[in-house]
């Protein structure tokens, strides 16, 4: 195994994938790749995106806000394992998360995947059942996916 996938978007089971992406990538000496999307559904804690719209701000702005909060995670994720000794990149891209995660695992070499079972923003219904983006990655993937809760 050499590269273990992180997709990250903010929430508390992204920040567990994390912690348990580090944990695997040190027993099999692989490296770290943390990718997040930015999208429309970036968790509002993070993000007063509603209000943001509502007071007329450009579309091209607010992309930017979108980007800025997984700019950020990605750098949360990258501080949280400082004393691990492996590689770790960071990537950042926009639009469908489910979509764009498996552009990049068609377009690069992925040995595992480590995300949490959603994201936020989920009822508590939706909370007992698999995220769209986790289930749609697992119908996806070829690779092993580990799912955190």
């Amino acid at each position: 195994m050499k590269k273990i996938l992180v997709p990250i978007d903010g929430s508390v089971l992204s920040q567990k994938a994390v912690i348990e992406s580090q944990k695997m990538a040190e027993a099999f000496k692989a490296d770290l790749i943390f990718l997040s999307v930015a999208s429309g559904s970036t968790p509002p804690e993070k993000e007063n995106a509603n209000k943001v719209i509502k007071e007329g701000l450009e579309m091209q702005e607010y992309v930017s806000k979108f980007k800025s909060n997984a700019q950020m995670y990605l750098e949360d994720a990258r501080n949280s394992v400082s004393d691990f000794t492996g590689e770790v990149e960071t990537v950042l891209l926009y639009g469908d998360p489910a979509e764009r995660i498996e552009d990049y695992l068609d377009e690069h070499e992925i040995d595992m995947i480590v995300m949490g079972s959603h994201g936020i923003g989920v009822s508590m219904l939706q909370q007992l059942l698999i995220g769209s983006v986790t289930s749609k990655i697992l119908k996806f993937a070829t690779q092993p996916v580990l799912i955190v809760k």
